[in-house]
């Protein structure tokens, strides 16, 4: 795999323009470095996004309102 190739995955990591520019004025060393240790953490593996906890079809945000309303029927 070349350095720009290990940049490009690097880049995908945080979505943030200053990480971009971070990244693209990492010496090549400094690259490889940073993509090693990625890797094995496994930060870089796309499979892992979806790993994220997700909330059930039927969950609702409930309000300070919401809360009042319960106590009071009781």
């Amino acid at each position: 795999m070349t350095t720009e190739k290990m940049r490009a995955a690097i880049e995908q990591v945080y979505a943030g323009p200053t990480w971009r520019l971070r990244v693209q004025a990492m010496d090549d060393r400094q690259v490889i470095a940073i993509y090693k240790s990625m890797k094995e953490e496994g930060r870089l593996d796309s499979s892992k996004e979806g790993s994220r906890t997700k909330l059930k079809d039927n969950s609702q945000q409930m309000t300070i309102w919401d809360i009042l309303n319960e106590k009071s029927k009781e």
